[in-house]
C-alpha cells in the first residue's frame, strides 16, 4: 500500500451513492456493461437493505414485484434478477460457464436505485437526477403521472430528447447544475 494513501470513512448510504454515480458515468459513456451491472446491483442492494431498516418504501424490482407472482413466478423472477449479479461476483460453482445477459436490465435497476436514494435521503444529486430524466424521456409509457407533471419534466429536458446517450451527460449536466431547484 502506498504510504500516501489515506483511510476514508464511508457510510453504507455514501457507498450506495458513489456506486450509483459511477454506474451512471459508465452508462452515459457506453462503457463496460458488466461493471455497470455489478455496480448497479451493489448499490441497489445497499439501498434496499437500508430502506428496510428505515421503514422506507419498498423497492419494486426485488420486493414489490413478488406481491404479484405465483411461487413458481417468484422463483423464475428471482433467478433471472440475480443471475447476472451473482455470475459477475462468484465463481464457486460455475468457473467454466458463460452467461448471456441483457444489459438493458441494468437501466431499470439503476433508475430504481436513483429513485430510492432520493426517497430515503430527500436529496437528488445532479447525476442521479440526470439519469432519472434520461430514463423518463426514454420510457414515458411506464409512468402514470398527471399530464402536467409529465409536461413539466419533458419541457425541462426536451432539447436533449434526441441526443445520443454518449452526448447526454456532457450536454445536459452543466445546464442542470445551473438550475439547482429543478
Amino acid at each position: 500500500m502506498n504510504s500516501s494513501t489515506k483511510w476514508i470513512s464511508v457510510s453504507k448510504l455514501d457507498a450506495a451513492r458513489r456506486q450509483v454515480e459511477v454506474a451512471i458515468r459508465l452508462y452515459f459513456n457506453s462503457d463496460d456493461p458488466v461493471s455497470l451491472h455489478t455496480l448497479t446491483a451493489a448499490s441497489y442492494n445497499l439501498l434496499r437493505d437500508i430502506s428496510s431498516h428505515l421503514d422506507a418504501p419498498r423497492m419494486f424490482a426485488k420486493d414489490m414485484m413478488f406481491d404479484f407472482l405465483t411461487d413458481k413466478g417468484k422463483l423464475v423472477w428471482k433467478r433471472g434478477m440475480n443471475e447476472a449479479e451473482n455470475f459477475f461476483k462468484h465463481a464457486d460453482r460455475d468457473t467454466e460457464e458463460n452467461l448471456v445477459f441483457d444489459p438493458g436490465m441494468s437501466e431499470l435497476f439503476l433508475w430504481e436505485a436513483c429513485t430510492q436514494y432520493a426517497r430515503i435521503t430527500g436529496e437528488e444529486p445532479p447525476l442521479l437526477k440526470l439519469y432519472n430524466y434520461w430514463f423518463f424521456l426514454r420510457h414515458q409509457t411506464l409512468f402514470d403521472l398527471p399530464e402536467d407533471q409529465k409536461s413539466k419534466i419533458v419541457s425541462l429536458v426536451r432539447f436533449s430528447e434526441n441526443l445520443p446517450r454518449e452526448n447526454y451527460m456532457a450536454e445536459f449536466l452543466p445546464l442542470m447544475m445551473k438550475r439547482p431547484g429543478h
